[in-house]
């Protein structure tokens, strides 16, 4: 049975368009009424059922209703254009501006960028695989993104249509200290994008800073000084008493801020023992 009602409402449109070119504006309007109403129109059959509604209701000069046709033919069929030879100039004025009409309505219902998140405004030591994060906006379908390297975004680093979630991940070219900014708007419902922030509202960053080298210069160390013993006879020594010789012989060694002298005693044993030491100030003794 349902198959039988779309084929008769089929043929109920095939006769309304004969009527219309017959001058029944009445009863074509009648029968599109009811196949429309019914539901039982689909696709091309609904689409031509609305244009020829329109077309009968403007040549009643029924402006109200047939502007009603005319935006639910728009609203399928969004490029539609009537025909210049069929259509007579002042219904093709009609089609147009209720076009217009439902754009300026679409505009009307622009969203507004949403608000920046992450990276904050100013953020530097940022990675250059770097995830940008931003609010939702409600009713938004999808929203576009921007990232350049000036602030009027004529340099584009990432230009992206269609960012369904609320965050963004951009690969950025390998330059240390580099200063980029990103915004983002939002796409409503009907597929148009709101408009991008003001500029104070765009958000800047930096990239990770270049590494601090550090040189570290080896001192070399200060060697210890030569250990120099006396012979075991000495002229005018005095057996008993300790003899002692000057660190390296009395030179200056490089770097040591003292020398201490070490006297040990000299009665002729291998392995003389200290018994004391004296420090002397830099410089030769």
């Amino acid at each position: 049975q349902q198959a039988a009602a779309q084929v008769s409402c089929e043929d109920v449109t095939q006769r309304a368009e004969a009527s219309y070119f017959d001058g029944r504006l009445d009863d074509t309007i009648l029968m599109l009424d009811e196949c429309l109403k019914s539901g039982q129109l689909e696709g091309e059959a609904e689409e031509r059922a609305y244009l020829l509604l329109g077309r009968a209701y403007f040549a009643k000069n029924l402006e109200l209703e047939a502007e009603t046709a005319l935006r639910e033919l728009l609203e399928r069929v969004p490029n539609y254009q009537p025909d210049p030879v069929r259509d007579n100039p002042p219904f093709r004025t009609m089609v147009a501006r209720v076009r217009e009409m439902m754009e300026d309505e679409q505009q009307a219902q622009l969203l507004p960028a949403p608000a920046l998140v992450l990276p904050e405004d100013g953020a530097t030591d940022q990675p250059f695989d770097v995830s940008l994060f931003w609010r939702v906006v409600a009713n938004a379908q999808a929203y576009d993104v921007q990232v350049a390297q000036d602030t009027a975004f004529a340099s584009l680093v990432a230009d992206t249509s269609g960012v369904l979630a609320s965050v963004f991940n951009v690969s950025l070219p390998d330059t240390v200290s580099a200063t980029y900014f990103w915004r983002v708007r939002t796409i409503n419902a009907g597929g148009l994008p709101g408009g991008w922030p003001a500029t104070d509202a765009v958000f800047q960053f930096s990239t990770t800073q270049p590494p601090v080298s550090v040189v570290v210069r080896q001192e070399p160390p200060v060697p210890d000084p030569e250990t120099i013993l006396p012979p075991a006879q000495v002229p005018g020594r005095k057996r008993g008493l300790p003899t002692w010789a000057l660190v390296g012989g009395g030179a200056v060694v490089a770097g040591a801020a003292t020398l201490v002298a070490v006297l040990m005693t000299a009665d002729g044993d291998d392995d003389p023992d200290p018994i004391g030491g004296i420090p002397l100030p830099p410089g030769r003794p």
